[in-house]
């Protein structure tokens, strides 16, 4: 049987629906600081449309709102014509209410015609619903591979440490299709390519983060021969995505690494063992290290250790954001890597929490004695944290995991 989502009251598209719709709140007031009032009403400000839109712009502010339109149909109860006006009418009150938001910062621009755009997006997305419901009701050649995850206890949290890991590349999260802001990502290629200045301790960074990640999808995958072609895909996906997120940008380092990482993984295929997820977590740890360690190493201590939790990343709350999703998905992995090698009981918990913050700690120590480094107590915090949180998603899974295999 293919999989349906047309379902109005299935909970998985209701949760998809609510965290997309915050997903765009959160784009549409990014950067959220510097609040103010507005130096004249709103609604005028709503009511004049611009002389000049950018078609980049034009065609954003449509998009991003077709995903929420198809969501909310097949997230929302009664019959396809009534979701079909109720989702188009919320986009609608949703647009409105986040222009509404933007005449308070100074760094975004109302506009009313945002909100024609946005509306528009919405009921085309109301209107491709039905496509999208055929096309996963249609019957799949080779039925097998229509759930490709496999089902054991610690799943839930491998999936948790790929999302982080997805995160902490593709933060902030605010899409943008301006062609100027695009070539601005991808232009650091070209200079390396046309300069020089290729940083192999970068790119072998990439290389073991790539194979970090393939083991945790031969872990997660129900077929692990398969990882090596999941891991490709995943790759592509992440690094063309990478220049369409606003102040992200692609290397040579990164694209040679996740290049190279991704053909040693598909060299030694195969089924997931504790050997191999001691590879990973090797793996892991060098990349943790070589990311954090960046500078060259002084004779004398150069930065003060900050022992207060959050306080640079309350400061500087975007920065922050990025911080705390990269130092997150470590620890995130870890978890996972020790609960698929059988680590479930309390006492790997707590040893393994203590373990990641230890490690943790010592790189921040030794950031001390590196130029323009910041030690942070946070940085040792938050991977703990991820460990704990990680590893407890695994466990309850382990505890209610039904008997019976996933269909």
């Amino acid at each position: 049987m293919g999989i349906s989502l047309s379902t109005p009251r299935c909970r998985l598209t209701r949760l998809m629906a609510g965290a997309y719709l915050l997903l765009l709140a959160y784009g549409t007031l990014f950067p959220l600081r510097d609040w103010r009032p507005p130096g004249m009403p709103v609604t005028g400000i709503l009511l004049h449309l611009p002389t000049y839109a950018s078609s980049a712009d034009m065609a954003t502010n449509v998009l991003i709102y077709v995903p929420a339109g198809i969501l909310l149909v097949f997230a929302l109860p009664g019959a396809r014509l009534q979701r079909a006006v109720l989702a188009v009418t919320i986009c609608a009150l949703l647009s409105f209410s986040l222009e509404y938001l933007q005449a308070w910062l100074p760094a975004r621009t109302p506009s009313g015609l945002d909100l024609m755009l946005n509306t528009t997006g919405a009921l085309l997305g109301t209107l491709a619903a039905p496509l999208v419901s055929a096309g996963l009701r249609y019957p799949t050649i080779l039925p097998e591979y229509e759930n490709p995850l496999r089902y054991e206890p610690a799943m839930r949290a491998g999936l948790t440490a790929i999302a982080l890991w997805i995160g902490s590349h593709w933060a902030p999260f605010v899409p943008s299709l301006d062609p100027w802001q695009v070539w601005q990502s991808v232009k650091p290629v070209w200079i390396t390519i046309r300069d020089g200045g290729f940083d192999p301790v970068v790119a072998s960074a990439y290389v073991l983060e790539t194979l970090a990640i393939g083991v945790v999808l031969s872990g997660v995958l129900r077929n692990p021969y398969s990882a090596p072609l999941w891991l490709a895909g995943l790759m592509a996906v992440l690094l063309i995505g990478k220049p369409l997120i606003v102040i992200r940008s692609l290397s040579a380092e990164s694209l040679a690494g996740v290049a190279v990482g991704t053909l040693l993984f598909a060299v030694a295929p195969g089924p997931f063992t504790r050997r191999r997820a001691a590879f990973g977590a090797v793996a892991l740890l060098a990349t943790w290290a070589m990311a954090v360690l960046t500078e060259p190493f002084t004779t004398t201590a150069q930065e003060a250790f900050n022992w207060i939790p959050l306080r640079e990343h309350l400061t500087n709350p975007i920065s922050g954001i990025l911080d705390l999703i990269d130092t997150a998905w470590p620890g995130a992995v870890l978890a996972y890597l020790a609960l698929r090698s059988g680590a479930h009981h309390r006492g790997a918990l707590v040893c393994g929490a203590l373990a990641v913050v230890a490690y943790a700690g010592a790189l921040e120590w030794l950031q001390r004695w590196q130029p323009d480094s910041y030690p942070d107590v946070t940085d040792i915090l938050v991977p703990g944290c991820a460990w704990v949180i990680t590893f407890l998603i695994g466990t309850r899974s382990h505890r209610t995991a039904a008997p019976t295999a996933l269909s």
